[in-house]
Formats: structure tokens, C-alpha cells, sequence
């Protein structure tokens, strides 16, 4: 398990930066008038979301994980 951890505390901050630039995106003033692209980066976020939460209460059910 510590092998999936030591990954997991590597990728979760990139992961958490690449979601953090769909909200800058959508606070663009030339792209926040694209209706379609403002509602893709936020399924894209919530996806992400989803993802993260999975990832996270999976490994919380085993005794050895400590986030």
C-alpha cells in the first residue's frame, strides 16, 4: 500500500494545480462568454472531484492509510 500511497502523494498536487486551472480559465474575460467551454471545464472538474473523493475513501477504508 505504501507503494500506491507514495504515488498518490506525488500526483495530488498536480492534480489538484490542473483543476485549479479550469477555474482560471472560465475567469478569463474572452473565454468566460463561451457558454459550452465554461460548462466543459466545470464537468471536467467535477469528474476530477469525483475521482479524487474515489481514490481517497478507498484508501481510507485500509488500516495502513494515513491522508
Amino acid at each position: 500500500m505504501s507503494y500506491f500511497r507514495q504515488y498518490l502523494d506525488q500526483i495530488a498536487p498536480l492534480v489538484e494545480d490542473f483543476r485549479g486551472e479550469f477555474q482560471e480559465l472560465v475567469q478569463h474575460p474572452q473565454l468566460r462568454q463561451d457558454r459550452d467551454l465554461v460548462q466543459t471545464c466545470g464537468r471536467i472538474a467535477q469528474t476530477v472531484d469525483r475521482v479524487l473523493h474515489v481514490i481517497n475513501t478507498r484508501f481510507r477504508g485500509v488500516r495502513c492509510w494515513r491522508p
